[in-house]
């Protein structure tokens, strides 16, 4: 699924793809690739049309805007 990456030491917005297996969440750019358990990740509480929100154990999160995803 698409999404965007927020690193939480920049304020840029990077377009990742994720991939979720049964242990980990997977953030995949042409230049990244990040691994986070799916343990540790807090999915943030969704709005009424906004994006729903990883956010990982190291401070950086992704928003999920499409929500067939």
């Amino acid at each position: 699924m698409n999404a965007n990456y927020f690193d939480a030491h920049h304020s840029l917005i990077t377009p990742v793809a994720l991939s979720i297996d049964a242990e980990q969440i997977i953030v995949t750019t042409s230049q990244l690739r990040k691994h986070f358990s799916r343990t540790a990740t807090r999915v943030e509480e969704p709005y009424i049309n906004a994006a729903l929100i990883l956010q990982f154990e190291d401070g950086s999160h992704c928003e999920i805007s499409d929500p067939t995803d």
